[in-house]
């Protein structure tokens, strides 16, 4: 189907045709010269079907009777190509004012594009120097994932705002309307390739950090719909129009032989699609940070740190909104703009949701006091971890110092041992070693935590009925 049948509509559609032709004055509200011929006719005779003066520029720019009966008589009048020339002169004479919002969504993606690179470069920076276990395809898929986007990035100002986005159609240059349909075209690929590779990064994340054997079961099987979901909507981003190119050669005059699918109905499935995985995605960590033994400081502390996926899901539910105009516009340059803009937001925080958990292990390390959890900055406290030192107290004399002396019993080493362990039971009513007398023998510990700075060990869980002492923590 041709979409001039689309696009006259929004081009004419402002045809406000104050043209206030024939009229036995033979005044004209506006120059006819700048109008295509096949528009005449159906703009004088909208003008006189209307209440409207042939020489009342207002009114005929303000009726939208006038625009509603020229617009289907200009669509079949007249070439995609005249019907946006004629939409550009009615809306010129109107002294409407020209909508560019072109700025702010160069503004947007920038902005955007830079702080994902600098969590990213961050991460990256964090697993290699400080984590103790090496690069997981969790990492390199993340990686993937920004890989492929910074080319989006880029497309999104040279490709999409230089030749249009934000503006209204018949302000666009026919050859520049062609480029632009290509570059939408490729954006729309990047966009459902982008998804897949993030959530595939989460998924491995998450298998990295969960062993038990039920929860990576379900994890596996979300990969599988992840993937197979995923495949099946790229596919049908590049097979949309057959043959291929008439997704952008439909524009041209005459309109090529080619059909497309409806892409507007694709874009609300996979939105649908989307939401529920993130939202399944959500669900299955918090089902495994339930069962964690740990106070509930703790474990709050951890949902909030899966919690962050919540954005993402926020961002996608409100980028539905956007979908209404989407493949279904009599004026893409201009309403597409939400679509681009929501899916560039929705790709840029999907990735930096995603560099959270090694960021926040960052943060502990820099930041221990602020960011750390009360179990990291109680084992500051306890093992004077990051340079601090500690007052020696009877509890860690007790445990840390060997002490030794004589004794009453000279030579004799049942008495010596008897005193000794004496002046070490002493020991431990004492305020320091200085009260202690005889030989005193102390062996000092370092104590490292070589998971401390892996997101893997964020999480700690042993299956349920685990006899294993001690207790499950977050780091």
């Amino acid at each position: 189907m041709r979409t001039e049948a689309l696009w006259a509509v929004g081009l004419l559609a402002s045809t406000w045709l104050r043209l206030g032709a024939a009229q036995e004055t033979g005044a004209i509200a506006i120059p006819m010269d700048d109008i295509p011929t096949c528009a005449h006719s159906c703009m004088i005779r909208a003008v006189e079907d209307s209440s409207c003066a042939s020489s009342d520029k207002t009114c005929i720019c303000s009726t939208v009777s006038i625009e509603n009966e020229a617009t289907p008589c200009i669509r079949s009048a007249c070439s995609f190509r005249d019907a946006l020339a004629a939409k550009n002169a009615t809306t010129s004479s109107c002294d409407q004012p020209i909508r560019d919002r072109s700025g702010l969504y160069n503004r947007i993606s920038i902005t955007l594009g830079c702080i994902t690179a600098v969590l990213v470069a961050l991460r990256f920076f964090f697993r290699v120097r400080f984590a103790p276990s090496p690069l997981g395809l969790d990492d390199h898929f993340l990686h993937l994932a920004f890989i492929t986007a910074l080319p989006s990035t880029v497309m999104n100002t040279h490709g999409l705002a230089a030749h249009g986005l934000g503006r209204d159609i018949w302000t666009i240059d026919f050859p520049t309307l062609i480029t632009f349909a290509k570059f939408f075209y490729i954006m729309q690929i990047m966009y459902f390739l982008h998804l897949p590779l993030l959530k595939i990064a989460m998924l491995l994340f998450f298998l990295r950090i969960f062993p038990e054997e039920k929860c990576k079961r379900v994890l596996w099987a979300t990969m599988a719909v992840n993937i197979l979901g995923g495949t099946a909507f790229l596919a049908g981003a590049v097979l949309q129009c057959v043959p291929v190119k008439y997704s952008w050669e439909k524009w041209e005059e005459p309109a090529y032989e080619g059909s497309c699918v409806n892409v507007n109905a694709m874009g609300w499935a996979h939105a649908a699609f989307n939401i529920l995985l993130d939202i399944w995605m959500l669900v299955v960590p918090l089902t495994q940070i339930r069962r964690l033994r740990m106070h509930w400081k703790k474990k709050l502390g951890v949902i909030m740190m899966f919690g962050v996926g919540t954005f993402i899901t926020v961002v996608s539910i409100l980028r539905l909104q956007s979908l209404l105009h989407y493949a279904n516009s009599d004026n893409p340059t201009y309403d597409q703009w939400a679509v681009a803009n929501w899916s560039t937001i929705e790709i840029n925080v999907g990735i930096m949701c995603a560099c959270m958990p090694a960021l926040r292990g960052l943060l502990v390390r820099v930041f221990p006091y602020v960011f750390g959890s009360g179990a990291s900055r109680g084992r500051t406290d306890e093992y004077g971890a990051y340079g601090g030192s500690l007052p020696l107290s009877s509890h860690n004399l007790r445990m840390n110092t060997v002490v030794t002396s004589r004794g009453k019993g000279g030579d004799d080493p049942a008495a010596g041992k008897d005193a000794a362990s004496k002046t070490a039971d002493d020991a431990d009513t004492s305020d320091g070693a200085q009260s202690l007398k005889g030989i005193k023998y102390s062996r000092s510990f370092t104590v490292e935590y070589e998971q401390e700075n892996d997101e893997s060990s964020l999480v700690i869980m042993r299956p349920d009925g685990s006899k294993a002492k001690g207790k499950d923590s977050v780091v």
